[in-house]
């Protein structure tokens, strides 16, 4: 239990606006949920917040803990119980349930299953973005707790520099440097409101953070904090990312709502952004869908992605043409992702040199039959291709390692330069079809990310293409 009471926390505020509106779902976290909500009423702020709450008619006693703690906060707690899950239904309850509640001039989110460890967090981002009001999104470091395997965790994740400050728009909307944790953001309201309308004619796009991410740093980049603020729990029995994952079918689904989402954003809003960043983001999840995870090549014709399937199949025969090309040259390849693996596949390990590891944290032992090494032992070489098989690395630190090396490094092929020639945004449907708010809310059926027209209507009824 929070150690202030209700009344206590409000006499802490200058004012009884309110500043900060934080989103929760909640949905089978009777283990979670108090944990939750603790860390948030023990935040040492002194501006107004409310917690708007959303439980997705939870089958065990979330519901229960939920009036629990509203009988002792009425004021700070704004809860809606569902008799029917709405999520299961295409409803997104975001969307069409938390959103419309917002009165904050931010907004911040806490599912029911994350833990705000800090009770500092709310306060160090609102000051970040009342100082610098040209940036929509501000975010922190997390800790992951692995609810699956207890053995794995325990590790930060959401790096995005070695110090807080500015990310740039790109880095947000590539997601460079990995996941970019939920509940550890705090938007603009202008942000969400630009995302719910977005959303919520798009029930077929299967995750909203991604897209609140973009939003937020599309105008003036993203803020990050270096500091661990949150708790995060990976596969928690109830949470949407266990289910994605578990599910061959959900996971394509998610992996492919992503292109076409991200496909339909840019379109919609940042059409003067360079389209090879769009490009980089398709290419990640081709890879994703068809290399590293393998399942979308199974469900092709079910799942109507045919268009993204030709797409990865250019993708595989740059790949497949690399052992012709590059035939009698001393290769040795950077970076040791899903690219990599693809790339000694193709070309076989004997034509391979030697690989590096792009965090220099490997430099010993094999990679699927190639040694590793590092810049100084290749140094030793004579006149080698070094071959970037990642897009994602510190390019002005990579420059200054090839150019200690010398005559070692006869050239640079970064695959970044050439493999995005082979990604045709136009030859990919995008999806953005647009259905009322009054169809949705009488759906029974969640809409696929991957849904194709037939005859100018979809699951829900009639539709049609977006105009743009």
């Amino acid at each position: 239990m929070p150690n202030l009471t209700q009344e206590q926390i409000i006499s802490k505020w200058k004012s009884e606006k309110i500043v900060v509106s934080i989103c929760m779902l909640a949905f089978n976290h009777e283990d979670y949920i108090a944990e939750a909500l603790e860390g948030v009423l023990a935040q040492d702020v002194d501006f107004g917040y409310e917690i708007i709450i959303h439980d997705d008619a939870s089958t065990d006693e979330t519901a229960k803990f939920i009036r629990g703690y509203v009988s002792r906060y009425p004021k700070l707690i704004k809860p809606i119980y569902q008799s029917k899950n709405q999520w299961s239904r295409g409803i997104n309850p975001s969307v069409f349930f938390n959103y419309p509640r917002v009165t904050g001039d931010y907004v911040a989110w806490c599912e029911g299953d994350d833990v705000w460890t800090s009770p500092s967090k709310l306060k160090i981002q609102i000051d970040i973005m009342e100082q610098r009001r040209n940036i929509g999104l501000c975010f922190h470091l997390a800790e992951i707790k692995n609810c699956v395997d207890s053995s794995k965790g325990g590790h930060s994740f959401g790096a995005y520099a070695d110090a807080s400050g500015l990310i740039d728009f790109d880095d947000v909307f590539l997601r460079r440097f990995g996941m970019i944790p939920t509940a550890s953001c705090v938007v603009r309201r202008a942000v969400m409101e630009r995302l719910a309308e977005f959303m919520a004619p798009r029930p077929y796009l299967t995750s909203g953070d991604v897209h609140m991410q973009t939003l937020g740093a599309l105008e003036g980049g993203a803020y990050f904090v270096n500091e661990v603020m949150l708790l995060y729990k990976f596969g928690s029995p109830s949470s949407l990312t266990k289910g994605i994952l578990s599910d061959a079918e959900k996971n394509v689904n998610h992996h492919v709502s992503c292109i076409r989402g991200a496909i339909s954003m840019w379109m919609n809003y940042f059409p003067h952004q360079s389209e090879n960043t769009l490009k980089k983001v398709i290419y990640k999840r081709l890879i994703w869908l068809f290399l590293s995870d393998g399942r979308g090549g199974g469900l092709v014709e079910k799942l109507n992605i045919s268009d993204l399937y030709a797409m990865y199949l250019r993708v595989e025969r740059y790949f497949e043409g690399l052992r012709s090309r590059l035939a009698g040259q001393r290769v040795v390849l950077y970076g040791c992702g899903h690219e990599a693996v693809k790339i000694v596949n193709s070309m076989g390990a004997e034509n391979i040199e030697m690989i590096i590891d792009r965090d220099e944290l490997r430099v010993d032992g094999g990679f699927f039959g190639v040694p590793f090494g590092d810049f100084d032992k290749l140094r030793s070489f004579d006149g080698a291709l070094l071959l970037v098989t990642t897009m994602f690395y510190d390019e002005q630190a990579l420059l200054k390692r090839v150019s200690d090396c010398g005559s070692a490094i006869k050239n640079v092929v970064r695959i970044e330069d050439e493999i995005l020639n082979e990604i045709d945004v136009s030859a990919i449907w995008h999806g953005d079809v647009l259905i009322d708010r009054e169809t949705v809310l009488a759906s029974t059926a969640r809409v696929p990310g991957w849904w194709v027209p037939q005859n100018g209507k979809t699951a829900l009824g009639e539709s049609s293409r977006e105009q743009v």
